[in-house]
């Protein structure tokens, strides 16, 4: 799963989000996956957004994975 995540990559870090730590917290249950981001104070919140759906987009990308939502977390 991290794997699938580290494909989208923050520009405002220049790495992916695993790396950068926007990875918040993963929740799976059976094929249902929940992923919070947290925003950083240098990404855009429009960013922030985008990277959630291309994050979506990889984890739909894995078999096991019947359901994904990824959220952002306007706190961080």
């Amino acid at each position: 799963m991290l794997e699938a995540l580290s494909r989208v990559v923050s520009p405002a870090h220049r790495k992916s989000i695993v790396e950068a730590g926007m990875v918040a917290s993963i929740e799976i249950d059976e094929g249902s996956v929940r992923v919070v981001l947290r925003r950083p104070k240098e990404c855009v919140c429009t960013q922030a957004f985008v990277l959630a759906v291309l994050a979506e987009r990889e984890l739909r990308k894995l078999e096991w994975v019947s359901r994904a939502k990824v959220e952002v977390s306007l706190s961080a």
